[in-house]
């Protein structure tokens, strides 16, 4: 994900999402680094996807190695796993 995550970008992250998911992967990790800024809207876009990952039975994680702190300031540090590297969130 890259740039403003906010209302502008639903439709797109929507679309990978379900990309994502097709797959029936058990983890979607989500990287984070190339958003510059996250709006309310971009909150709660992730719980979202978090919510359609849960129903399709995978686990998601977000990658912030910038250690941005609108991610845990928008109370997403409380509801998924957040790491600083790809390697860290996927157990290696």
């Amino acid at each position: 994900m890259g740039g403003v995550l906010d209302k502008r970008g639903i439709k797109a992250a929507r679309e990978a999402m379900g990309w994502a998911l097709s797959a029936r992967p058990r983890l979607v990790v989500l990287e984070l680094d190339g958003v510059t800024r996250l709006e309310g809207t971009g909150v709660v876009l992730l719980a979202a996807m978090r919510r359609h990952a849960r129903r399709a039975g995978a686990r998601m994680s977000l990658v912030d190695s910038g250690g941005r702190r609108s991610v845990s300031a928008g109370g997403l540090a409380s509801t998924l796993p957040i790491y600083g590297s790809l390697t860290a969130a996927l157990g290696r």
